[in-house]
């Protein structure tokens, strides 16, 4: 399932707050993707709490952002192919050899 544009906020005096709790009901819970998801005032989308009911549960949980990149030459014009490269802020994926699909 694809959860788009979501935002998961902490409320005032949380008790035991987590971002999601997975696996209460007794099913498995496979391919859940959250694309482009905000956190505020103090959510963390790593604060996810997986509580396997069966053994044998399966979960699968997948966070996605779009990266929208625009490379300028150093008079400010776009540089249509440009190649550049992207690194997580925790540096656990790196993406190297994006092309700028539109420019000058």
């Amino acid at each position: 399932m694809l959860f788009k544009s979501n935002t998961f906020v902490v409320g005032e005096n949380p008790v035991d707050y987590h971002v999601m709790l997975v696996g209460v009901a007794g099913h498995n819970t496979t391919n859940e993707t959250f694309l482009d998801t905000r956190v505020e005032n103090g959510a963390d989308l790593d604060d996810i709490l997986l509580v396997p009911t069966y053994p044998d549960s399966n979960y699968s949980i997948y966070i996605k952002w779009y990266l929208a990149v625009a490379v300028k030459t150093a008079w400010g014009i776009l540089s249509r192919g440009a190649l550049s490269s992207s690194v997580t802020p925790r540096a656990r994926r790196r993406s190297p050899g994006l092309r700028a699909a539109t420019g000058g």
